[in-house]
């Protein structure tokens, strides 16, 4: 009866897996083959869309995100998202970091990357796994930094007054993990573009936390999620435009944390101070800022530019080893060709001139292929953990000695000897350090002062060229008119000169009288609008004067005391005049009897030759 009742078991079995694979067998999904891409939903890498559509429809980022997952409910958050992705998956590996105007920018490959990482918040549920909290302001990617040891390291940011110091997210207030910052985050060798090592002396201690927050980060509770919070990578891969097969495993992460190897700082990043971190150049991309028009508002969306071959070249990857798998235990479909914004997706990855390749797979082949993919990655990221791990190993042992030979020579000694010395010698070691922080500081101060003196006296030499040429143009100026005002002046003057040899060319006594009164009363008349002599002398010496000076240099403008001389110099000239016209008022009288002498003398000479002849 048993072994009936056995039978009967065995063969329900049979036909319920059979069943099963029959349902599996009955769906596929839609892959594309040889670098063709098939789109998951509806608004798959959007913004990079956009140039080629002709319109921008109104979005809802509900229905958007539903396209990539299910909306569930979160206490303390209400409905977050939780994506479609396969075991293992986490936030900000897909991808790269771009430093723009904006700090290090998120770029990631998940079709949903471009409002996932870009808007509202990721934390850590103990039910669903990593889920996104809804925002709508954009940000370059909400982390919090760390590094050590070579590594460089990230965690996404729960919202304000949120943290995982008790081993889940609970809102802690003001004070929490993520308000402190390390104040030696950028305290490292500076020849970080040498071959050197790291850290001096192939030493390095750990953080400096403030006492305050060692239990935050430290405590037991922390200690057993942070290898689902953190992300490493080595400084070397930073570089690299996919980080997906280079970020280390969890065992490092834990390993990090307990001996202390890492600073934290919950500040954005600086480019000096990344570069000082990953130890290579770090060159800033341009960026596209758009707007999209959501149910609510609009939105800002930004764009780092060049990442479109990037996307490229890691969709169809990151689609079929990530989102396909998920999608396939879902038994979702893509939306594929149908999908609304297909045709420019096409034109996004240059295939709208080619012939779709698509090839149908079953639940299981996704599943498989994904399996073998992450195998083959997990295996590599093994043996590059393992070396890291040596090397952190081997980088302990010098001090592990140095306490041997301690325990060893004053092993008879009482207890506490050795721990003393290894304490002064921790001690001389941080003394050194601060007098080499000091040194650096002082040399940078004086180097900055330097420069500052030198840009003071550019300033200096600048103001006194600008002052120097002001001065040149106008005394220019001045010399111009006066150069005008002389030449005015002298063609008056000859113009003077020519009237009065044409009036004493005149035969007529009486017209060249005549014309020396209207010339006269002309002067007197000049002479009180211009307060010029008028006599011949002083004309003829004004006249010289003038000649005089316009071959010697231009003199600059006259001053107020020479002003009051010219003027009292005219006092006098007028004094002379007056003298010299009563004088020339009884000349012409005379000059008439000087000219009748000799016509008298002309008619005695004519009479006596008359008499002569007869």
């Amino acid at each position: 009866m048993l072994r009936k009742l056995s039978i009967l078991l065995l063969g329900v079995m049979l036909l319920g897996l059979g069943s099963q694979a029959s349902a599996r067998s009955g769906f596929s999904l839609s892959l594309g083959t040889d670098d063709f891409y098939v789109s998951v939903g509806n608004y798959d890498y959007y913004p990079y869309t956009l140039p080629y559509s002709h319109r921008t429809p109104r979005i809802s980022f509900h229905n958007v995100m539903s396209d990539y997952g299910a909306w569930v409910s979160e206490p303390s958050f209400g409905q977050v998202w939780r994506p479609y992705v396969h075991r293992g998956w986490r936030p900000f590996t897909q991808g790269h970091w771009s430093y723009t105007s904006y700090g290090p920018t998120w770029v990631g490959y998940e079709p949903w990357a471009w409002m996932g990482y870009h808007y509202g918040n990721w934390i850590w549920s103990s039910r669903f796994g990593w889920v996104w909290i809804p925002g709508h302001d954009w940000h370059p990617g909400r982390v919090i930094w760390s590094h050590g040891y070579d590594n460089i390291g990230w965690m996404p940011a729960p919202p304000n007054g949120y943290d995982y110091s008790r081993g889940y997210l609970d809102y802690r207030g003001a004070h929490n993990q993520f308000d402190y910052y390390d104040n030696d985050f950028d305290d490292y060798d500076d020849d970080y573009y040498g071959d050197g090592d790291y850290y001096d002396d192939d030493e390095y201690y750990g953080d400096s936390y403030n006492s305050g927050y060692g239990d935050l980060f430290h405590g037991s509770g922390y200690r057993n999620i942070v290898v689902n919070l953190w992300i490493f990578i080595d400084t070397r891969h930073y570089g690299y435009n996919n980080y997906s097969d280079y970020y280390l495993d969890s065992d490092y992460t834990r390993t990090l944390f307990d001996r202390r190897r890492v600073r934290i700082s919950s500040r954005p990043l600086e480019r000096r101070t990344l570069e000082r971190i990953v130890k290579q150049k770090i060159n800033q991309a341009s960026v596209q800022v758009r707007e999209i028009e959501t149910d609510t508002r609009k939105v800002k969306v930004v764009i780092p530019s060049g990442e479109e071959e990037n996307i490229r070249r890691n969709a169809n990857r990151v689609v079929k080893n990530v989102i396909a798998p998920a999608f396939a235990e879902k038994k979702r479909n893509f939306k594929g060709l149908e999908a609304e914004n297909a045709q420019v997706v096409n034109k996004v990855f240059k295939q709208e001139n080619r012939q779709p390749k698509i090839r149908k797979m079953t639940e299981d082949e996704v599943l498989r292929d994904a399996i073998s993919e992450q195998k083959t990655v997990e295996q590599k990221r093994k043996n590059f953990v393992r070396e890291k791990t040596e090397k952190v190993i081997r980088s302990e042992k010098p001090e592990t000695n140095r306490e041997n030979k301690v325990e060893r020579k004053d092993k008879d000694a009482p207890f506490g000897i050795d721990r003393n010395q290894n304490t002064e010698r921790r001690d001389s070691q941080f003394k050194s350090g601060q007098v080499k922080k000091e040194r650096e500081l002082n040399t940078e101060s004086k180097q900055q002062q330097k420069n500052r003196d030198m840009e003071f006296k550019m300033k200096q030499e600048q103001q006194e060229q600008q002052k120097q040429d002001r001065q040149n143009r106008e005394d220019q100026f001045k010399a111009e008119q006066n150069r005008k005002n002389r030449d005015s002046e002298f063609e008056s003057k000859q113009n003077q000169q020519k009237n009065r040899k044409e009036f004493e060319a005149a035969p007529n006594p009486k017209e060249r009288d005549r014309g020396f009164e209207s010339m006269k009363s002309r002067e007197q008349k000049r002479e009180k609008d211009f307060k010029q002599p008028n006599t011949e002398s002083e004309r003829f010496k004004v006249r010289n004067r003038e000649t005089e000076e316009r071959h010697e240099p231009v003199s600059p403008a006259p001053t107020v005391e020479r002003n009051q001389n010219r003027k009292e110099d005219q006092e006098t000239g007028r004094k002379k005049v007056s003298s010299q016209d009563k004088k020339e008022e009884v000349a012409p009288d005379e000059q008439n009897a000087d000219d009748d002498k000799p016509k008298k003398k002309k008619k005695d000479d004519s009479k006596k030759k008359k008499q002569n002849q007869d």
